[in-house]
This record gives C-alpha cells, sequence and structure tokens, in this order.
C-alpha cells in the first residue's frame, strides 16, 4: 500500500471541518494551534475509522464495518499487537505522525500494569477503559505554513498491513 499524501489550500479550519463531519463516526480533532511551541504547529481532524477498539476490564472488544470480535486479556497486549498490524512499516520523511489510532485511555487499565494497586474507583458512568479509533485518513492543518519554495516531493510507496478487503489507501491531506 502506498500512503497518499497531498497538499490542498482550503478555506476551512480544523473546527469547521469538524462540523462539516457532524453525525460521520468517530470523529477526532486535535487542536494544537493555541501553543507557543514549533511542536505544536500542526492540528488533526479525522472521521469513520475503520476499526474501533474498546476495553471493559480484560473484555476486550475490536468491531471493523464487516464485523465484531470479542477478545478476553490484557488490554494493553491487545491493542500493542493491533498497533504492529497496522503500523506503517517503512517511515515517510514528516513532521507528524502517520498511522496509530486516536481515542482515551482510563485510568482504570492502571490495574494491568500495576495489578497490586488498589481497586476503589466505582464504575458509575459505564464508560469502556480504553476507546480507541484506527483511522485510514487524516487531515493535517498545517497552523504556520512556511512560504512555498518548491513544489511538494513525491512521496515513495509504503506497505503495511491493512484489514481484507479495504480497498482505499491510508492518506494524509495537508491543508495550509
Amino acid at each position: 500500500m502506498c500512503p497518499l499524501i497531498q497538499e490542498v489550500v482550503t478555506a476551512h479550519t480544523p473546527e469547521s471541518l469538524v462540523e462539516q463531519l457532524r453525525g460521520e463516526p468517530g470523529v477526532v480533532l486535535l487542536r494544537s494551534a493555541l501553543f507557543d511551541s514549533p511542536e505544536a504547529k500542526y492540528s488533526f481532524v479525522t472521521a469513520r475509522p475503520f476499526l474501533t477498539f474498546r476495553s471493559f476490564g480484560s473484555r476486550c472488544e475490536m468491531v471493523s464495518r464487516r464485523r465484531r470480535r470479542v477478545q478476553f486479556g490484557n488490554p494493553w497486549h491487545i491493542l500493542d499487537a493491533l498497533l504492529a498490524r497496522y503500523e506503517l512499516l517503512d517511515e515517510v520523511d514528516l513532521p507528524f505522525p502517520l498511522g496509530g489510532c486516536f481515542g482515551y485511555w482510563g485510568y482504570d487499565l492502571k490495574n494491568f500494569v500495576e495489578p497490586r494497586l488498589p481497586r476503589r474507583a466505582q464504575n458509575d458512568l459505564k464508560l469502556p477503559d480504553s476507546h480507541l479509533g484506527f483511522h485510514d485518513s487524516l487531515v493535517v492543518f498545517d497552523q504556520r505554513p512556511a512560504a512555498p519554495t518548491s513544489p511538494p516531493a513525491q512521496i515513495q510507496c509504503q506497505r503495511y498491513s491493512r484489514p481484507t478487503g479495504f480497498s482505499k489507501p491510508c492518506h494524509a491531506t495537508l491543508a495550509t
């Protein structure tokens, strides 16, 4: 598979794109432009994960567009296997990551790292201990674009594992 990376000029802001995606499953906005650090120049928007991972204690659910699977075990180990399966094998030289997942890890996952710690929290909200989406597309907003000096360089194709029957290549759009 080949990551498709294209640069586009848009009037959208990260927030306006999220508004356009209202109602889509798994919308994520990581907004970092409010900081003065050079590392915080990008904001990320994604939606429609091809795989969702949720854990409730040792019960882990993996839901794709075609099937739902339940597996029992340490969520960190299962998540590590999923990350290894969907990682890009060769790195593309970009200032932001391609691949991975977005979501949250709850405090109760500590029990799989430090099993001797007491379990005092009540699960009154009935939320999963973790909820993560694996996405095959990502819009990256460059909040401080540099002056254009030359056309974007061609990116070499990179192979990585994909879910069976999934035809769309992983891609990132760099919005300036």
